[in-house]
């Protein structure tokens, strides 16, 4: 997984309101490429594997590690504030490759 240093700083000044230190990847739904991804504050399962990717704390269940590799997430600046958004979320093999 990759994290855009603007998404980064979204994310730690988001982290820091909050009051937390790990951000969670959870699944969402599913689409032909597998599960479709989401973030949450919500605090690690205890199961899940915890990396630091452009420093900031990623916790996610280990069976998802392989499909998040090819995951970027961005940032946009917009009127209404900062926008988050996966610039990639397909995996090799899938979604028409």
């Amino acid at each position: 997984m990759i994290i855009s240093d603007a998404a980064r700083d979204a994310l730690l000044a988001i982290m820091n309101d909050e009051g937390v230190e790990t951000i969670s990847l959870v699944a969402v739904g599913e689409s032909c490429c597998g599960p479709q991804f989401g973030l949450t504050l919500d605090v690690p399962a205890e199961d899940d594997v915890i990396e630091e990717i452009n420093g900031v704390k990623l916790a996610m269940n280990p069976s998802y590690k392989e499909q998040a590799n090819d995951l970027v997430l961005e940032a946009e600046v917009t009127a209404e504030g900062t926008k988050l958004y996966w610039a990639s979320t397909c995996t090799k093999g899938c979604c028409g490759e």
